[in-house]
Protein backbone atom coordinates (compact mmCIF):
# COMPACT_ATOMS: atom_id res chain seq x y z
CA UNK A 1 0.00 0.00 0.00
CA UNK A 2 0.81 3.48 -0.92
CA UNK A 3 1.87 6.17 2.07
CA UNK A 4 -0.36 8.70 2.56
CA UNK A 5 1.13 11.92 4.34
CA UNK A 6 -1.18 15.21 4.89
CA UNK A 7 -0.16 18.48 6.93
CA UNK A 8 -2.84 20.92 7.05
CA UNK A 9 -2.81 24.17 8.62
CA UNK A 10 -4.57 25.19 12.34
CA UNK A 11 -7.32 25.89 10.56
CA UNK A 12 -8.93 22.81 9.03
CA UNK A 13 -11.77 21.39 11.15
CA UNK A 14 -11.28 17.07 10.85
CA UNK A 15 -13.51 14.65 11.77
CA UNK A 16 -13.16 10.73 10.98
CA UNK A 17 -13.17 10.98 7.42
CA UNK A 18 -13.16 14.50 6.47
CA UNK A 19 -11.02 17.25 6.56
CA UNK A 20 -12.26 20.73 5.82
CA UNK A 21 -11.85 24.72 5.41
CA UNK A 22 -13.61 27.65 4.63
CA UNK A 23 -17.42 27.99 4.43
CA UNK A 24 -20.87 26.98 1.71
CA UNK A 25 -24.23 26.90 0.94
CA UNK A 26 -25.94 24.01 0.08
CA UNK A 27 -29.08 26.02 -0.61
CA UNK A 28 -29.74 27.99 1.88
CA UNK A 29 -28.03 26.21 4.31
CA UNK A 30 -24.85 27.78 5.72
CA UNK A 31 -22.08 25.63 6.52
CA UNK A 32 -18.60 26.01 8.14
CA UNK A 33 -16.75 24.01 10.66
CA UNK A 34 -18.54 20.84 11.83
CA UNK A 35 -21.43 21.34 9.53
CA UNK A 36 -19.55 21.58 6.47
CA UNK A 37 -17.07 18.59 7.76
CA UNK A 38 -20.89 16.77 8.32
CA UNK A 39 -21.90 17.32 4.95
CA UNK A 40 -18.49 15.59 3.57
CA UNK A 41 -18.47 12.76 6.27
CA UNK A 42 -20.37 10.44 4.71
CA UNK A 43 -19.83 10.81 1.19
CA UNK A 44 -20.79 7.26 -0.90
CA UNK A 45 -18.48 7.47 -3.55
CA UNK A 46 -16.41 9.27 -5.75
CA UNK A 47 -19.20 10.38 -7.96
CA UNK A 48 -21.03 11.53 -4.65
CA UNK A 49 -18.22 13.52 -3.28
CA UNK A 50 -18.45 14.97 -7.16
CA UNK A 51 -21.71 16.63 -6.77
CA UNK A 52 -21.34 17.37 -3.28
CA UNK A 53 -18.49 19.84 -4.26
CA UNK A 54 -20.62 21.23 -7.37
CA UNK A 55 -23.12 21.84 -4.97
CA UNK A 56 -21.47 23.43 -2.64
CA UNK A 57 -21.84 27.27 -3.18
CA UNK A 58 -18.41 29.58 -1.31
CA UNK A 59 -15.25 29.24 -0.44
CA UNK A 60 -13.29 26.20 0.76
CA UNK A 61 -11.35 23.38 0.60
CA UNK A 62 -12.13 19.50 1.17
CA UNK A 63 -10.12 16.14 1.85
CA UNK A 64 -12.47 13.12 2.96
CA UNK A 65 -10.78 9.83 3.43
CA UNK A 66 -13.36 7.19 1.66
CA UNK A 67 -12.40 3.37 2.47
CA UNK A 68 -8.91 2.93 1.30
CA UNK A 69 -9.08 6.28 -1.60
CA UNK A 70 -8.83 9.53 -0.70
CA UNK A 71 -11.15 12.21 -2.13
CA UNK A 72 -9.42 16.38 -2.09
CA UNK A 73 -11.29 18.93 -3.89
CA UNK A 74 -10.63 23.05 -4.18
CA UNK A 75 -13.82 25.83 -4.54
CA UNK A 76 -14.73 26.76 -8.16
CA UNK A 77 -11.65 29.56 -8.07
CA UNK A 78 -9.13 28.22 -5.56
CA UNK A 79 -9.66 30.32 -2.63
CA UNK A 80 -7.53 27.88 -0.44
CA UNK A 81 -4.62 26.38 -2.34
CA UNK A 82 -4.10 23.01 -1.82
CA UNK A 83 -0.72 21.10 -3.20
CA UNK A 84 0.48 17.69 -3.52
CA UNK A 85 3.78 15.68 -4.62
CA UNK A 86 4.49 12.17 -5.36
CA UNK A 87 8.00 10.39 -4.11
CA UNK A 88 8.25 6.63 -4.61
CA UNK A 89 5.48 5.02 -3.00
CA UNK A 90 4.36 8.56 -1.23
CA UNK A 91 1.66 11.10 -1.73
CA UNK A 92 2.03 14.25 0.34
CA UNK A 93 -0.73 16.46 0.43
CA UNK A 94 -0.54 20.51 2.15
CA UNK A 95 -1.84 23.68 2.01
CA UNK A 96 1.66 24.82 2.06
CA UNK A 97 4.27 24.01 -0.63
CA UNK A 98 7.28 24.90 0.92
CA UNK A 99 6.44 22.05 3.68
CA UNK A 100 5.95 19.57 1.12
CA UNK A 101 9.54 20.72 -0.11
CA UNK A 102 11.31 19.82 3.18
CA UNK A 103 9.38 16.83 3.73
CA UNK A 104 10.60 15.32 0.27
CA UNK A 105 13.97 17.03 1.14
CA UNK A 106 14.87 18.40 -2.17
CA UNK A 107 14.29 21.47 -3.99
CA UNK A 108 14.32 21.24 -8.07
CA UNK A 109 13.08 24.43 -9.65
CA UNK A 110 11.19 24.64 -12.90
CA UNK A 111 12.81 26.87 -15.15
CA UNK A 112 9.55 27.60 -17.54
CA UNK A 113 7.85 28.35 -14.39
CA UNK A 114 10.18 30.76 -13.27
CA UNK A 115 9.92 32.12 -16.65
CA UNK A 116 6.18 32.30 -16.93
CA UNK A 117 6.39 33.70 -13.25
CA UNK A 118 7.97 36.41 -13.75
CA UNK A 119 6.02 37.42 -17.14
CA UNK A 120 2.99 37.29 -15.64
CA UNK A 121 3.18 36.88 -11.72
CA UNK A 122 1.86 33.62 -11.67
CA UNK A 123 2.37 29.80 -13.03
CA UNK A 124 -0.03 28.57 -15.13
CA UNK A 125 -1.80 24.85 -15.29
CA UNK A 126 -1.33 22.37 -12.47
CA UNK A 127 2.61 23.30 -12.23
CA UNK A 128 4.24 25.02 -9.43
CA UNK A 129 8.12 26.91 -9.58
CA UNK A 130 9.28 23.53 -7.85
CA UNK A 131 9.56 20.95 -10.93
CA UNK A 132 8.26 18.06 -8.00
CA UNK A 133 4.89 19.78 -6.70
CA UNK A 134 1.56 20.70 -8.25
CA UNK A 135 -1.35 22.48 -7.43
CA UNK A 136 -4.84 22.09 -7.76
CA UNK A 137 -6.66 24.07 -10.04
CA UNK A 138 -9.87 26.01 -9.60
CA UNK A 139 -12.75 23.95 -10.10
CA UNK A 140 -11.05 20.57 -9.69
CA UNK A 141 -11.09 17.55 -7.76
CA UNK A 142 -8.49 14.19 -6.92
CA UNK A 143 -9.39 11.14 -6.26
CA UNK A 144 -6.05 9.26 -4.63
CA UNK A 145 -6.01 5.35 -5.34
CA UNK A 146 -3.92 3.60 -2.66
CA UNK A 147 -2.16 1.05 -4.64
CA UNK A 148 1.22 -0.09 -4.26
CA UNK A 149 1.85 3.15 -5.33
CA UNK A 150 -0.74 6.12 -5.34
CA UNK A 151 -2.59 6.58 -8.74
CA UNK A 152 -3.87 9.87 -9.07
CA UNK A 153 -7.35 11.03 -10.73
CA UNK A 154 -8.23 14.16 -11.76
CA UNK A 155 -11.54 15.45 -12.56
CA UNK A 156 -12.33 19.26 -13.93
CA UNK A 157 -15.88 19.97 -11.85
CA UNK A 158 -16.13 23.27 -13.00
CA UNK A 159 -15.43 25.06 -15.52
CA UNK A 160 -15.73 29.39 -16.42
CA UNK A 161 -17.42 29.34 -19.75
CA UNK A 162 -19.87 32.20 -21.19
CA UNK A 163 -21.54 32.22 -24.32
CA UNK A 164 -24.04 29.47 -22.72
CA UNK A 165 -26.96 31.19 -24.52
CA UNK A 166 -27.18 30.80 -28.16
CA UNK A 167 -30.71 31.32 -28.47
CA UNK A 168 -30.63 34.71 -28.06
CA UNK A 169 -34.05 35.57 -27.28
CA UNK A 170 -33.62 37.06 -23.85
CA UNK A 171 -34.69 40.48 -23.70
CA UNK A 172 -32.25 43.22 -22.06
CA UNK A 173 -34.91 43.82 -19.21
CA UNK A 174 -35.47 40.38 -18.51
CA UNK A 175 -31.51 40.08 -17.67
CA UNK A 176 -31.77 43.11 -15.72
CA UNK A 177 -34.45 41.50 -13.11
CA UNK A 178 -32.96 38.68 -13.16
CA UNK A 179 -29.39 40.42 -12.61
CA UNK A 180 -31.00 42.15 -9.74
CA UNK A 181 -32.65 38.87 -8.54
CA UNK A 182 -29.12 37.07 -8.37
CA UNK A 183 -27.11 40.60 -6.97
CA UNK A 184 -29.90 40.33 -4.17
CA UNK A 185 -29.24 36.66 -3.35
CA UNK A 186 -25.62 36.55 -3.63
CA UNK A 187 -25.38 39.57 -0.89
CA UNK A 188 -28.02 38.03 1.49
CA UNK A 189 -25.51 35.02 1.59
CA UNK A 190 -22.83 37.23 2.51
CA UNK A 191 -25.29 38.79 5.65
CA UNK A 192 -26.03 35.16 6.76
CA UNK A 193 -21.76 34.27 6.55
CA UNK A 194 -21.06 37.57 8.63
CA UNK A 195 -24.10 37.11 10.88
CA UNK A 196 -24.25 40.81 12.58
CA UNK A 197 -20.43 41.24 12.27
CA UNK A 198 -18.89 44.31 10.71
CA UNK A 199 -18.46 43.99 7.06
CA UNK A 200 -15.44 46.06 6.02
CA UNK A 201 -15.41 46.85 2.21
CA UNK A 202 -12.15 48.13 0.30
CA UNK A 203 -13.99 50.48 -1.75
CA UNK A 204 -12.74 52.00 -4.88
CA UNK A 205 -13.42 54.10 -6.95
CA UNK A 206 -15.24 51.78 -9.31
CA UNK A 207 -17.97 49.71 -9.73
CA UNK A 208 -17.72 46.56 -7.98
CA UNK A 209 -17.15 47.55 -4.61
CA UNK A 210 -19.85 50.23 -4.98
CA UNK A 211 -22.38 47.80 -6.00
CA UNK A 212 -21.47 45.64 -2.45
CA UNK A 213 -21.82 48.78 -0.29
CA UNK A 214 -25.11 49.77 -2.13
CA UNK A 215 -26.99 46.42 -2.09
CA UNK A 216 -25.52 46.00 1.83
CA UNK A 217 -27.64 49.74 2.55
CA UNK A 218 -30.47 48.37 -0.09
CA UNK A 219 -30.96 44.92 2.37
CA UNK A 220 -30.55 46.93 5.30
CA UNK A 221 -27.49 45.75 6.95
CA UNK A 222 -26.21 48.24 9.27
CA UNK A 223 -22.67 47.36 10.62
CA UNK A 224 -20.74 48.48 7.69
CA UNK A 225 -17.16 50.14 7.37
CA UNK A 226 -15.21 51.27 4.08
CA UNK A 227 -11.41 52.17 3.31
CA UNK A 228 -9.09 53.50 0.83
CA UNK A 229 -5.98 54.48 0.42
CA UNK A 230 -3.26 55.39 -2.01
CA UNK A 231 -1.51 59.04 -2.34
CA UNK A 232 -3.24 61.91 -0.59
CA UNK A 233 -6.10 62.98 -3.06
CA UNK A 234 -6.16 60.70 -5.94
CA UNK A 235 -9.41 60.07 -7.66
CA UNK A 236 -10.32 56.52 -6.59
CA UNK A 237 -10.13 57.26 -2.84
CA UNK A 238 -12.43 60.95 -3.92
CA UNK A 239 -14.71 58.27 -5.10
CA UNK A 240 -14.60 55.82 -2.61
CA UNK A 241 -15.44 58.94 -0.22
CA UNK A 242 -17.70 59.90 -1.81
CA UNK A 243 -20.10 57.06 -2.17
CA UNK A 244 -19.39 56.35 1.12
CA UNK A 245 -21.00 59.66 2.82
CA UNK A 246 -23.81 59.47 0.85
CA UNK A 247 -24.77 55.56 1.76
CA UNK A 248 -23.52 56.56 5.42
CA UNK A 249 -20.92 54.42 5.82
CA UNK A 250 -17.95 55.53 8.02
CA UNK A 251 -14.91 55.61 5.77
CA UNK A 252 -10.98 55.55 6.61
CA UNK A 253 -8.09 56.27 4.27
CA UNK A 254 -4.48 54.95 4.44
CA UNK A 255 -2.47 57.56 2.85
CA UNK A 256 0.53 55.48 0.70
CA UNK A 257 3.73 57.56 -0.56
CA UNK A 258 7.03 55.83 -2.22
CA UNK A 259 9.10 56.91 1.52
CA UNK A 260 6.12 54.44 2.90
CA UNK A 261 6.44 51.82 0.55
CA UNK A 262 10.42 51.70 1.33
CA UNK A 263 9.45 51.16 5.09
CA UNK A 264 6.72 48.71 4.32
CA UNK A 265 7.64 46.49 1.67
CA UNK A 266 11.45 45.67 3.16
CA UNK A 267 9.99 44.99 6.96
CA UNK A 268 10.59 41.77 7.95
CA UNK A 269 6.72 41.68 8.38
CA UNK A 270 5.91 42.19 5.11
CA UNK A 271 8.56 40.08 3.59
CA UNK A 272 7.03 37.25 5.56
CA UNK A 273 3.30 37.98 4.15
CA UNK A 274 5.06 37.60 0.82
CA UNK A 275 6.31 33.92 1.83
CA UNK A 276 3.78 33.12 3.21
CA UNK A 277 1.44 34.40 0.38
CA UNK A 278 3.28 33.15 -2.65
CA UNK A 279 2.71 29.28 -1.67
CA UNK A 280 5.87 28.85 -5.18
CA UNK A 281 2.87 29.84 -7.54
CA UNK A 282 1.85 33.57 -7.27
CA UNK A 283 2.97 37.06 -6.95
CA UNK A 284 1.82 37.97 -3.16
CA UNK A 285 -0.79 40.79 -3.69
CA UNK A 286 0.52 43.88 -2.30
CA UNK A 287 -2.19 46.48 -3.25
CA UNK A 288 -4.10 46.72 0.24
CA UNK A 289 -1.54 44.59 2.34
CA UNK A 290 -0.45 48.30 4.24
CA UNK A 291 -3.44 49.73 4.69
CA UNK A 292 -4.70 46.39 6.07
CA UNK A 293 -1.32 46.75 8.60
CA UNK A 294 -2.59 50.36 9.63
CA UNK A 295 -6.05 49.84 10.17
CA UNK A 296 -5.38 46.97 12.55
CA UNK A 297 -2.77 48.42 14.15
CA UNK A 298 -4.97 51.80 14.53
CA UNK A 299 -8.03 49.25 15.75
CA UNK A 300 -10.14 50.42 13.37
CA UNK A 301 -10.79 46.67 12.63
CA UNK A 302 -11.07 44.03 15.05
CA UNK A 303 -10.58 40.50 14.73
CA UNK A 304 -14.27 39.46 13.86
CA UNK A 305 -14.95 41.70 10.98
CA UNK A 306 -15.38 40.30 7.66
CA UNK A 307 -13.64 41.56 4.73
CA UNK A 308 -15.45 42.11 1.36
CA UNK A 309 -12.97 43.21 -1.50
CA UNK A 310 -15.52 43.62 -4.86
CA UNK A 311 -13.16 40.61 -6.72
CA UNK A 312 -14.34 39.95 -9.81
CA UNK A 313 -17.12 41.13 -10.89
CA UNK A 314 -15.50 43.68 -13.92
CA UNK A 315 -14.09 40.21 -14.88
CA UNK A 316 -17.14 37.89 -15.33
CA UNK A 317 -19.45 40.65 -16.75
CA UNK A 318 -16.84 41.16 -19.70
CA UNK A 319 -13.86 43.77 -18.77
CA UNK A 320 -11.83 41.54 -20.15
CA UNK A 321 -12.53 40.60 -23.36
CA UNK A 322 -10.20 42.05 -25.73
CA UNK A 323 -10.95 44.27 -28.51
CA UNK A 324 -9.17 42.12 -30.99
CA UNK A 325 -10.92 38.93 -31.55
CA UNK A 326 -14.44 40.88 -31.07
CA UNK A 327 -13.33 42.49 -34.43
CA UNK A 328 -12.64 38.69 -35.88
CA UNK A 329 -15.80 37.09 -37.48
CA UNK A 330 -13.31 33.99 -37.72
CA UNK A 331 -11.05 33.10 -35.04
CA UNK A 332 -8.21 30.30 -34.25
CA UNK A 333 -6.38 29.16 -31.46
CA UNK A 334 -3.20 30.67 -31.75
CA UNK A 335 -4.97 34.31 -32.14
CA UNK A 336 -6.43 33.07 -28.74
CA UNK A 337 -2.92 33.30 -27.64
CA UNK A 338 -1.81 35.57 -29.37
CA UNK A 339 -4.35 37.97 -27.42
CA UNK A 340 -3.26 35.69 -23.92
CA UNK A 341 0.49 37.10 -24.27
CA UNK A 342 -0.31 40.38 -25.37
CA UNK A 343 -2.81 40.79 -22.34
CA UNK A 344 -1.04 38.90 -19.94
CA UNK A 345 2.45 37.84 -20.61
CA UNK A 346 3.89 41.37 -19.53
CA UNK A 347 5.43 41.84 -16.39
CA UNK A 348 8.67 42.30 -18.41
CA UNK A 349 10.21 40.94 -21.39
CA UNK A 350 10.95 37.90 -22.17
CA UNK A 351 14.47 38.41 -22.80
CA UNK A 352 15.26 39.49 -19.56
CA UNK A 353 13.24 36.49 -17.37
CA UNK A 354 15.26 34.18 -20.12
CA UNK A 355 18.24 35.95 -19.11
CA UNK A 356 17.12 35.37 -15.30
CA UNK A 357 17.21 31.83 -15.41
CA UNK A 358 19.83 30.78 -17.67
CA UNK A 359 17.75 29.94 -20.59
CA UNK A 360 17.82 30.48 -24.15
CA UNK A 361 14.92 33.10 -25.18
CA UNK A 362 13.61 30.97 -28.01
CA UNK A 363 13.25 27.84 -25.84
CA UNK A 364 12.01 30.16 -22.77
CA UNK A 365 9.35 30.95 -25.54
CA UNK A 366 8.28 27.81 -26.60
CA UNK A 367 8.08 25.89 -23.27
CA UNK A 368 5.49 29.19 -22.38
CA UNK A 369 4.06 28.81 -25.55
CA UNK A 370 3.77 25.01 -25.11
CA UNK A 371 1.50 25.28 -21.74
CA UNK A 372 -0.50 27.65 -23.41
CA UNK A 373 -1.27 25.29 -26.48
CA UNK A 374 -2.15 22.32 -23.96
CA UNK A 375 -4.72 24.32 -22.90
CA UNK A 376 -6.36 24.69 -26.12
CA UNK A 377 -5.56 21.76 -27.75
CA UNK A 378 -9.53 20.57 -28.67
CA UNK A 379 -10.27 23.91 -29.59
CA UNK A 380 -10.96 24.22 -33.69
CA UNK A 381 -12.75 26.13 -36.29
CA UNK A 382 -13.71 29.09 -33.51
CA UNK A 383 -16.44 31.27 -33.58
CA UNK A 384 -15.83 34.66 -32.32
CA UNK A 385 -18.18 34.12 -29.17
CA UNK A 386 -16.26 30.76 -28.83
CA UNK A 387 -12.80 32.32 -28.97
CA UNK A 388 -13.90 34.93 -26.32
CA UNK A 389 -15.34 31.94 -23.97
CA UNK A 390 -11.75 30.39 -24.66
CA UNK A 391 -9.65 33.40 -23.47
CA UNK A 392 -12.16 34.00 -20.63
CA UNK A 393 -12.07 30.22 -19.38
CA UNK A 394 -8.08 30.85 -19.14
CA UNK A 395 -8.29 34.28 -17.70
CA UNK A 396 -10.47 32.61 -15.33
CA UNK A 397 -8.35 29.58 -14.26
CA UNK A 398 -5.10 31.65 -14.23
CA UNK A 399 -4.93 35.29 -13.56
CA UNK A 400 -8.28 35.23 -11.60
CA UNK A 401 -7.66 31.97 -9.68
CA UNK A 402 -3.75 32.99 -8.96
CA UNK A 403 -3.60 36.15 -8.64
CA UNK A 404 -6.56 38.54 -7.93
CA UNK A 405 -8.60 35.99 -5.71
CA UNK A 406 -4.99 34.98 -4.11
CA UNK A 407 -5.20 38.81 -2.57
CA UNK A 408 -7.04 37.21 0.21
CA UNK A 409 -4.17 35.58 1.60
CA UNK A 410 -3.61 39.33 3.11
CA UNK A 411 -6.82 38.86 5.30
CA UNK A 412 -5.49 35.57 6.04
CA UNK A 413 -2.42 36.46 6.86
CA UNK A 414 -3.49 39.05 9.49
CA UNK A 415 -6.46 36.86 11.00
CA UNK A 416 -9.27 37.90 9.23
CA UNK A 417 -12.29 36.75 7.89
CA UNK A 418 -13.34 37.52 4.49
CA UNK A 419 -15.73 36.61 1.26
CA UNK A 420 -15.96 37.48 -2.19
CA UNK A 421 -19.93 37.81 -3.25
CA UNK A 422 -19.39 38.41 -7.26
CA UNK A 423 -17.56 34.91 -6.84
CA UNK A 424 -21.02 33.48 -6.06
CA UNK A 425 -22.19 30.58 -7.81
CA UNK A 426 -24.92 31.72 -8.99
CA UNK A 427 -23.30 35.10 -9.97
CA UNK A 428 -21.10 33.16 -12.35
CA UNK A 429 -23.55 31.40 -13.82
CA UNK A 430 -25.82 34.57 -14.67
CA UNK A 431 -22.79 35.66 -17.00
CA UNK A 432 -21.77 32.44 -18.51
CA UNK A 433 -25.79 32.95 -20.53
CA UNK A 434 -25.55 36.60 -20.91
CA UNK A 435 -25.17 37.61 -24.73
CA UNK A 436 -21.77 38.47 -26.10
CA UNK A 437 -22.70 42.40 -27.18
CA UNK A 438 -24.31 42.93 -23.54
CA UNK A 439 -20.65 41.85 -21.76
CA UNK A 440 -18.90 44.22 -23.83
CA UNK A 441 -17.30 47.57 -22.33
CA UNK A 442 -20.08 45.83 -19.50
CA UNK A 443 -22.89 47.31 -21.05
CA UNK A 444 -25.48 45.74 -19.07
CA UNK A 445 -23.69 45.80 -15.64
CA UNK A 446 -22.87 49.70 -16.43
CA UNK A 447 -27.14 49.93 -16.95
CA UNK A 448 -27.70 48.08 -13.77
CA UNK A 449 -25.11 50.00 -11.12
CA UNK A 450 -26.53 53.33 -12.88
CA UNK A 451 -30.26 51.67 -11.76
CA UNK A 452 -29.09 50.99 -8.59
CA UNK A 453 -27.51 54.37 -8.18
CA UNK A 454 -30.92 56.22 -9.03
CA UNK A 455 -32.77 53.84 -6.73
CA UNK A 456 -30.77 54.80 -3.69
CA UNK A 457 -30.22 58.68 -4.91
CA UNK A 458 -26.43 58.03 -5.52
CA UNK A 459 -25.13 60.86 -7.32
CA UNK A 460 -21.48 59.94 -8.63
CA UNK A 461 -19.63 62.27 -10.96
CA UNK A 462 -17.36 60.07 -13.09
CA UNK A 463 -13.66 61.95 -13.92
CA UNK A 464 -13.29 62.97 -16.88
CA UNK A 465 -9.94 60.42 -17.04
CA UNK A 466 -12.41 57.64 -16.28
CA UNK A 467 -14.84 58.21 -19.19
CA UNK A 468 -12.20 59.17 -21.83
CA UNK A 469 -10.45 56.12 -20.95
CA UNK A 470 -13.86 53.75 -21.77
CA UNK A 471 -14.09 56.02 -24.89
CA UNK A 472 -10.41 55.26 -26.25
CA UNK A 473 -10.69 51.83 -25.36
CA UNK A 474 -13.88 51.20 -27.32
CA UNK A 475 -12.03 53.21 -30.30
CA UNK A 476 -8.65 50.64 -29.50
CA UNK A 477 -6.40 53.81 -28.44
CA UNK A 478 -6.01 53.59 -24.82
CA UNK A 479 -2.81 51.26 -25.20
CA UNK A 480 -1.03 54.04 -27.31
CA UNK A 481 -2.14 56.87 -25.25
CA UNK A 482 -0.96 54.69 -21.60
CA UNK A 483 2.28 54.59 -23.15
CA UNK A 484 2.29 57.95 -23.61
CA UNK A 485 1.17 58.52 -20.52
CA UNK A 486 4.02 56.25 -18.63
CA UNK A 487 6.45 58.19 -20.77
CA UNK A 488 5.29 61.58 -19.78
CA UNK A 489 5.08 60.73 -15.97
CA UNK A 490 8.15 58.96 -15.47
CA UNK A 491 7.29 55.33 -16.30
CA UNK A 492 4.80 55.27 -14.02
CA UNK A 493 1.43 53.53 -15.00
CA UNK A 494 -1.73 56.01 -13.65
CA UNK A 495 -2.34 52.35 -11.27
CA UNK A 496 1.22 52.70 -9.75
CA UNK A 497 1.11 56.64 -9.42
CA UNK A 498 -2.10 56.41 -7.32
CA UNK A 499 -0.32 53.52 -4.92
CA UNK A 500 3.09 54.79 -5.39
CA UNK A 501 4.37 51.03 -5.44
CA UNK A 502 7.40 51.99 -7.20
CA UNK A 503 8.76 53.54 -4.48
CA UNK A 504 9.77 50.17 -2.99
CA UNK A 505 12.10 49.43 -5.67
CA UNK A 506 14.75 52.32 -6.19
CA UNK A 507 16.39 50.58 -9.43
CA UNK A 508 18.69 51.74 -11.91
CA UNK A 509 18.78 50.07 -15.34
CA UNK A 510 18.00 50.73 -19.11
CA UNK A 511 15.62 47.55 -18.57
CA UNK A 512 11.65 48.24 -19.64
CA UNK A 513 9.80 45.96 -17.08
CA UNK A 514 6.53 46.95 -14.83
CA UNK A 515 5.89 47.78 -11.09
CA UNK A 516 4.84 44.39 -10.42
CA UNK A 517 7.72 43.19 -12.78
CA UNK A 518 10.35 44.43 -10.50
CA UNK A 519 7.97 43.04 -7.38
CA UNK A 520 8.20 39.61 -9.28
CA UNK A 521 11.72 39.77 -9.41
CA UNK A 522 11.84 40.78 -5.89
CA UNK A 523 9.86 38.23 -4.96
CA UNK A 524 11.59 35.27 -6.65
CA UNK A 525 15.00 36.06 -4.88
CA UNK A 526 13.33 35.44 -1.65
CA UNK A 527 11.07 32.74 -2.25
CA UNK A 528 13.84 30.64 -4.59
CA UNK A 529 17.49 31.98 -3.45
CA UNK A 530 18.41 28.33 -4.49
CA UNK A 531 17.25 28.41 -7.95
CA UNK A 532 20.00 29.65 -9.90
CA UNK A 533 19.12 32.91 -9.89
CA UNK A 534 21.58 36.10 -10.37
CA UNK A 535 20.73 38.50 -7.22
CA UNK A 536 22.43 41.22 -9.74
CA UNK A 537 20.45 40.26 -12.17
CA UNK A 538 17.33 40.27 -10.50
CA UNK A 539 17.94 44.02 -9.16
CA UNK A 540 19.22 45.60 -12.30
CA UNK A 541 15.90 46.82 -13.21
CA UNK A 542 14.04 50.20 -13.94
CA UNK A 543 10.37 50.41 -12.99
CA UNK A 544 8.81 51.46 -16.32
CA UNK A 545 5.07 50.13 -17.37
CA UNK A 546 4.72 49.50 -21.03
CA UNK A 547 1.66 48.08 -21.71
CA UNK A 548 -0.11 46.47 -18.92
CA UNK A 549 -0.29 46.87 -14.76
CA UNK A 550 -3.00 46.36 -13.05
CA UNK A 551 -2.74 45.82 -9.29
Amino acid sequence: MAEICIKLGSAWFHTNNASVIGAGFEGNSLKTGETLAAYFEEVNGWSDFVKKVQVLNGFFAVVVRHGDEYYIAVDKVRSVPLFYAIKETRFILSDDPQWIQNYITGKSYNSISIVEFLLTGYVTGSYTLDQNIRQLQAGEALRICNESAPIVHNERYYQFVTGKDESGNTSEGALLRRLDEVTLAAIERLIKFAAGRTIVIPLSGGLDSRLIAMTLRRLGYKNILAFSYGIKGNWESRISQEVARQLGIPWYFVEYTRDFWKRWYWSDECQSYIRYASKLVSLAHLQDWPAIMELRKEKVLSEDVVIVPGHSRDFVSGSHIPQELTELAECDVQKVIKAIWRHHYVLMPLSLAAECVGMDQRKALMGVLGRLEVYFKQAKGLKTEKAIALYESWDWAERQAKYIVNSVRVYDFFGLDWWMPWWDHEVMSFWEYVPLELRIDRQLERKYVKCMQEKLGIKISIPIVTRGRSFLKRLGFWGLLKKIYVTVRGNRSPASTILALDGAFNLKSERKISVLGAAALAQAREIIPDAGLSGEKLMRTVVYVYHHDDL
